[in-house]
Formats: C-alpha cells, structure tokens, sequence
C-alpha cells in the first residue's frame, strides 16, 4: 500500500475521532459532571 495513502487514510482517522471527542466534552455536561477530560478520549 502506497504510504502516503496510508498516512493520510490515518491522518483522517485521527481528525474524526478529534472531532466525535470534541463532540463529547462539548456537548455532554454529565461526562464533565464525572470528571472527564481530554484524556478520556486519547
């Protein structure tokens, strides 16, 4: 497999998982109520 393609394919991956733990913290106060943080979704 090209590696270029594999970076970016994992590059995207990450972005999204970024965006669905952005998601999360900003949007569920209850996970803020049990003390989540950035971490959890590391």
């Amino acid at each position: 497999m090209d590696m270029k393609l594999l970076f970016s394919l994992k590059t995207e991956n990450v972005i999204s998982s970024n965006t669905i733990c952005t998601s999360i913290i900003n949007n569920m106060n209850d996970f803020r109520k049990k003390g989540a943080s950035v971490e959890f979704c590391l």
